[in-house]
């Protein structure tokens, strides 16, 4: 009996309670163009993670995105 209730306490220390779930439902508040009133937007946290890295890899693909320069001759 002893040994069992360790072994359910053990298990429910493996979990850690650091890490956010995935899953939970976040909202947020935004702020529009045209209106003083924000719009709440409710996603998972990896939906705002997914949105959160589409948005760091656009800019680091505008960023590094070569430029290309034509001189008008004379």
């Amino acid at each position: 009996m002893i040994l069992a209730t360790i072994a359910l306490f053990t298990v429910g220390l493996s979990d850690d309670p650091a890490k956010p779930d995935a899953q939970k439902r976040v909202c947020k508040q935004q702020k529009q163009t045209g209106t003083r009133f924000a719009k709440t937007t409710c996603r998972t946290r990896a939906e705002w993670e997914a949105i959160a890295e589409a948005a760091r890899r656009t800019a680091e693909e505008s960023f590094n995105k070569p430029v290309i320069s034509i001189e008008k001759g004379s």
